[in-house]
């Protein structure tokens, strides 16, 4: 990436100075807590974020496109970010299982691929006529899942072509996640289990706790945000309950795999962590003051971010002891 990229986003409105100019003064917590806010920087109109794999760089979805942050040289205090500038909006992103290939979402219904070692040419797929509010990969690299608010696409093959699509009534909320058979949908009005074939019909799980707003899987355990606050878990088949803390609406959720953790953020800014097994609530922490959007923990799990809706993001340390 060159550094002419950089140079056009910070010549933009929404991010015009550079990070090292808005990196906050965290106060650090006792070397005993299971967690550490670390430090935070100011990204203005960001959507949403997620490591790679390196686990040491964070890219940020971002109304004038993708910005990635090495966080080594941001705590060196060296100028840590380069940037994509795109015509659109990137409201989401993910990556392939193989780890190789970053994707972007944007608000135009563009779905780009761009290749994590060569980043100066994606390949672009014409997905909708509306902005792309999720996308999920399955285990195998076999299907890719894109939605919009009002449609959601089932892609396959090399080069990937739609296989389906289904109509998705207007809803605020668009959550895309695969089991190991299935695609679970999640929207204002509950949980969608469709199989990417089309050769069995699709289960409607009705809703009657708040609706779904943000949603997370992994292995096994199925976690569903709420916007009465509660968080709805399963395992496999199996309902185990409703978990309670939040007061507001439950707008991300991410599992750090190595200590088996569940993290919660809302819209006042409150963030939860539990541990899965226990249901043992083990940090209650305000250091956001509105909205959380995003949270991602990267692979080592030694790392969590978080984004809220005035751009501002911090990083978290966590500890690997239980």
């Amino acid at each position: 990436m060159s550094k002419n990229h950089l140079k056009l986003i910070l010549g933009c409105v929404f991010f015009s100075m550079l990070l090292s100019n808005f990196v906050y003064s965290i106060t650090r917590a006792q070397d005993d807590q299971k967690i550490i806010p670390i430090t935070g920087f100011q990204i203005d109109g960001s959507n949403e974020l997620m490591w790679l794999p390196d686990s040491t760089t964070l890219v940020v979805a971002n109304d004038g496109g993708m910005i990635f942050v090495d966080i080594a040289e941001l705590d060196s205090g060296e100028q840590s970010a380069t940037a994509i500038r795109l015509p659109n909006a990137i409201t989401t992103l993910a990556y392939d299982e193989t780890g190789e290939r970053l994707i972007g979402g944007d608000d135009a219904g563009h779905v780009l691929f761009y290749d994590i070692e060569d980043l100066e040419n994606p390949v672009t797929l014409e997905a909708d006529d509306f902005g792309i509010e999720a996308m999920a990969y399955d285990a195998e690299n076999e299907w890719l899942a894109t939605a919009s608010a009002s449609e959601l696409i089932i892609w396959q093959g090399d080069p990937l072509e739609p296989l389906r699509s289904v109509e998705l009534q207007p809803t605020q909320n668009v959550n895309l996640t695969f089991t190991d058979e299935k695609l679970i949908l999640g929207t204002g009005a509950g949980i969608q289990v469709i199989d990417p074939t089309g050769e069995e019909s699709t289960e409607m799980i009705g809703d009657a706790d708040g609706g779904n707003t943000s949603m997370f899987l992994y292995d096994g355990w199925l976690f569903e945000g709420k916007q009465n606050g509660l968080v709805r878990v399963s395992h496999g088949d199996e309902a185990v309950g409703l978990w309670r803390g939040h007061s507001s609406t439950v707008t991300a959720l991410v599992v750090a795999p190595e200590q088996e953790w569940l993290i919660s953020g809302d819209e006042d800014g409150l963030l939860i962590i539990r541990e899965i097994n226990t249901r043992e609530t083990i940090v209650e922490d305000t250091e956001h003051e509105s909205a959380i959007l995003s949270l991602s923990v990267n692979d080592l799990s030694t790392l969590l971010a978080s984004l809220d809706d005035t751009g501002r993001i911090i990083i978290w340390e966590m500890t690997l002891t239980p």
